[in-house]
């Protein structure tokens, strides 16, 4: 059948209004099947529903607005007017019932006679719910046929038999009427109609079980985010409906106690333990101390484990560690040594670790609790000396390692420690593909933040492996993924500095032709030119320019790469100007409102000073791009 010839009016249009999410599917019913044209997921942007229940009814209404228009979208613009829900609430109540009809004589049961008769034991449900004394009125949302009788002996179908007397259980389900109004007013906020109206756990059923799977007695558990829907089938019959308030958003609650965050932070921490985007909202806003940083992560990952391998610095003015999340339940951690630097590409590095201290006096090594056992448990100790090595154990030494990530810790360990080894040449103490690096060297000198700037946009400068050479030998020009590659898209330097205000040295775009500039961090507004980036290109924000200029630098190298080298030194002088200029402000003054307003007057300075040298800049390398345009013309037409 051809989606596109079908009419509007076979579509069925179908919602499931969840506690966190709304979904949506609209499709046709071919051959008992049904097929899916269009389908979307929406989550409510703020808890509008809890335990299944409508709170916000506006909230709600719009997120069913942004799906139907999505689902329009995918079908070409058609319009949807009606939908099909299903409900759900705690407060689910559910009656079984016996009815029976009788005849004088035996009368071919017709389609007509069923629905009396199914609306029969409806109608006596109602009944037995309003004898109870409840505070809320209630309304049936569903019910399913338990049995069917005729002349007191089952039967599947009834249709087409003759029959002096036909019965039937009827198992109803009950939900308070403001739950069912609710679900009806966001769904009319929406512009929609109700076309029908089922329970959750019955919709769950018909999809997930087919019948002849029912003779299994099979219970079906639905675990959402409010509720939990429970269906229970025996002897080929459903003949129970269950919902309790006992669901995920139990489980998110229970994570925000006990981590301290926010609702959608605990959320994401359910979903998918903990990840690269979890770990700074988990732990951040609650230490004091890179010590405390490695406990709380630590305890974090012990208890929820994480999906992933991961690796984390927490440093202040007295300490460094680096952390390994491992997998799973498990993580490391080591001090930095205060004379040394670390290099860490995107992979596991630490080399040495004490397990001992680890375990015991914690000094310069943290671990998680049962490290020692599991590393036992699973053989994961390879050396022959006993001198564990946490790299061999956790680490990788894949291929694709040697070509993305140790080739760029070689380099950047060659130019911070220069004379120390011996990096080139076939007596080279360590190469691009060592997998025994240095984890953390002592430099041969003090390191600035113009080295971290240098070595964090290396192509390789220097070696056979530049991408940008232009003499010698060029067979392995580009043969390592450079650490300046296009995809940067921005870099943080954050200098802590003992005798002052942090720092945040911030840039954006390709390292290799960006600028790194420093803004002060106690602040409550960031400059527009910083903050005010949109996926619109534009001149006016600093990320556009920066991709603007790194792009056409790229393109004319050769032409442009001294006016990057000008533009780079010109910022860091002038960087470095008014910091002096606003340190010495600073020393002055005690009262922290006033110190507020001076480090956001000079956060705007140098905001200002960026926008003026990054405009310059784009004009010289446009101009040096546009002369190698493919019409270029030497002879003037004056």
């Amino acid at each position: 059948m051809d989606d596109k010839k079908m009419n509007t009016d076979n579509l069925i249009f179908g919602l499931d209004i969840g506690t966190r999410s709304i979904v949506g599917s609209v499709g046709y019913m071919e051959h008992g099947k049904f097929q899916v044209m269009a389908h979307y997921v929406k989550e409510h942007e703020t808890r509008a529903m809890l335990d299944g229940q409508i709170h916000d009814i506006q909230k709600v209404g719009e997120t069913i607005g942004y799906v139907r228009h999505e689902l329009e979208k995918q079908l070409d613009g058609r319009k949807l007017t009606q939908t099909c829900i299903a409900a759900a609430g705690r407060l689910l109540k559910t009656v079984t019932v016996h009815v029976e009809m009788e005849h004088e004589t035996e009368l071919p049961v017709t389609s007509e006679d069923i629905y009396s008769l199914d609306s029969l034991g409806i109608e006596k449900a109602y009944e037995i719910i309003r004898a109870q004394k409840n505070e809320l009125s209630f309304y049936c949302v569903g019910y399913t046929v338990v049995k069917y009788y005729m002349n007191d002996y089952e039967i599947q179908n009834l249709e087409g038999h003759k029959a002096g007397k036909i019965g039937t259980d009827v198992l109803a389900t009950f939900l308070p009427d403001d739950v069912v109004d609710g679900l009806y007013a966001a769904v009319n906020a929406a512009n929609l109609e109700v076309a029908s109206l089922t329970l959750e756990p019955i919709a769950a059923m018909n999809v997930a079980i087919p019948e002849q799977y029912r003779l299994l007695n099979i219970c079906l558990v639905d675990v959402g985010a409010g509720t939990s829907d429970i269906c229970i089938t025996k002897d080929g019959s459903i003949v129970a409906y269950g919902m309790i308030p006992h669901a995920g958003d139990e489980l998110t609650e229970v994570i925000v106690h006990k981590c301290l965050v926010e609702f959608k932070v605990a959320e994401k921490i359910k979903r998918a333990s903990l990840g690269e985007e979890d770990i700074v909202s988990v732990v951040l806003p609650y230490i004091h101390s890179a010590r405390e940083g490695v406990t709380r992560l630590g305890s974090l990952l012990e208890k929820y484990g994480t999906y992933e391998m991961n690796g984390i610095a927490f440093s202040d003015k007295n300490e460094i560690w680096w952390l390994e999340t491992i997998g799973g339940h498990h993580w490391i951690a080591r001090r930095v040594p205060d004379e040394a630097y670390v290099v860490m590409p995107n992979q596991f590095g630490i080399d040495a670790f004490d397990l001992e201290d680890a375990l015991n006096a914690q000094e310069n090594h943290m671990c998680s609790a049962d490290l020692k056992e599991f590393i036992e448990k699973n053989h994961l100790d390879l050396s022959q000396d006993g001198s564990f090595s946490a790299r061999d154990a956790f680490g990788s030494h894949d291929d694709s390692d040697h070509v993305y990530n140790t080739a760029r810790a070689w380099y950047m360990l060659r130019t911070l420690n220069p004379r120390t080894l011996v990096w080139d040449g076939p007596d080279a103490d360590y190469t691009p593909f060592s997998d025994d690096l240095p984890w953390c060297m002592v430099p041969e000198k003090k390191i600035t933040v113009e080295d971290v700037k240098y070595v964090l946009s290396s192509h390789y400068q220097g070696t056979p492996y530049d991408p940008y050479a232009s003499y010698g030998d060029k067979t392995m020009c580009g043969a390592y993924r450079s650490i300046g590659i296009n995809r940067n898209d921005v870099m943080t330097l954050i200098q802590i500095r003992p005798e002052g205000e942090p720092i945040q040295w911030l840039a954006f775009a390709s390292n290799a032709f960006n600028v790194l500039a420093p803004f002060y961090t106690d602040i409550d507004t960031t400059p527009g030119y910083l903050f005010g980036t949109t996926g619109k290109v534009s001149t006016e924000n600093f990320y556009w320019m920066s991709r603007m200029i790194a792009a056409m630098a790229d393109a004319s190298y050769s032409k442009s790469v001294f006016h990057i080298e000008r533009y780079q030194e010109k910022v860091a002088a002038k960087s470095h100007e008014l910091l002096n200029r606003y340190d010495t402000l600073l020393e002055q003054e005690t009262d922290e409102e006033t110190r507020k307003k001076i480090q956001e007057e000079a956060n705007e300075k140098i905001a200002g000073m960026l926008q003026c040298e990054a405009a310059d800049t784009l004009d010289k390398v446009l101009y040096e791009l546009s002369g190698q345009m493919k019409n270029a013309y030497a002879r003037s037409d004056a």
